[in-house]
C-alpha cells in the first residue's frame, strides 16, 4: 500500500484494501493465530480506547508497546476483520488447544474463551482446529451450540491419538455430523 497510514481510520482502509487483494489472489478464509501471543477471549473495546492506542503507537513509532498497551486496538481490529469476513462470506479459522513448540500457556487457546466472539458475529462461520486439544468438552459444546461453528480435527490424532478416538465417540453422539470436518 503506497497510502501513508496516520489515523485509525487510514489503518482499517488499508485492512480492507489488503482483505480485497487478498480475495482477488484466491484467499479463501481468515486463520488466527493468536493463542501464541494472547488468549482468545477477544473484547469488544469501544472506538476511543482503539484509537488512543493506535495514537500513542504512532506518536512513538520506535518504542515497544505491550500486549497489555494495544490489546483494545488489538480486539478493536480483530472486531472490524469479522465484519470484513462476514462481509466476503470468508471463515475463520482458530488454532485452539494444542500449539506447535514448548511451553506456551495452553490456557489461552481455550475454545471455550470463543463464546462471546462466536455470539457476536453469528454471522461469520467459524473453523476451530486441532479437536480443541486438551479442552474436549469446550470443543464439543461449542460446535453443538453454535450454528456458525464447524470442528475442525486436523492433527487430533497426531497430538494425541487416544483423545481423537474418544472425541470422535463423543462428536457422533452429540454433534451434527455436518459440524465436523478433517481428520488428518
Amino acid at each position: 500500500f503506497r497510502s501513508k497510514i496516520v489515523t485509525l481510520d487510514d489503518y482499517l482502509a488499508a485492512c480492507e484494501k489488503f482483505v480485497q487483494r487478498s480475495l482477488e489472489f484466491g484467499v479463501v478464509g481468515f486463520k488466527d493465530q493468536s493463542a501464541y501471543r494472547r488468549p482468545l477471549d477477544y473484547g469488544n473495546p469501544p472506538r476511543h480506547l482503539a484509537e488512543a492506542a493506535f495514537n500513542r503507537i504512532i506518536a512513538h513509532p520506535r518504542d515497544v508497546f505491550s500486549t497489555a498497551e494495544t490489546r483494545d486496538l488489538d480486539d478493536f481490529v480483530f472486531h472490524q476483520l469479522m465484519r470484513l469476513a462476514a462481509k466476503t462470506g470468508l471463515p475463520v479459522q482458530f488454532h485452539t488447544g494444542h500449539m506447535a513448540g514448548l511451553r506456551h500457556d495452553v490456557r489461552q487457546s481455550n475454545p471455550g474463551l470463543l463464546t462471546p466472539l462466536l455470539e457476536l458475529h453469528a454471522d461469520v462461520n467459524f473453523d476451530l482446529f486441532h479437536g480443541g486439544w486438551p479442552y474436549m468438552g469446550e470443543f464439543l459444546f461449542l460446535g453443538k451450540n453454535y450454528p456458525n461453528v464447524t470442528l475442525d480435527l486436523c492433527w487430533a490424532e497426531k497430538i494425541d491419538p487416544q483423545y481423537c478416538v474418544d472425541l470422535i465417540q463423543r462428536l457422533v453422539m452429540t454433534v451434527p455430523h455436518n459440524k465436523v470436518c478433517e481428520i488428518g
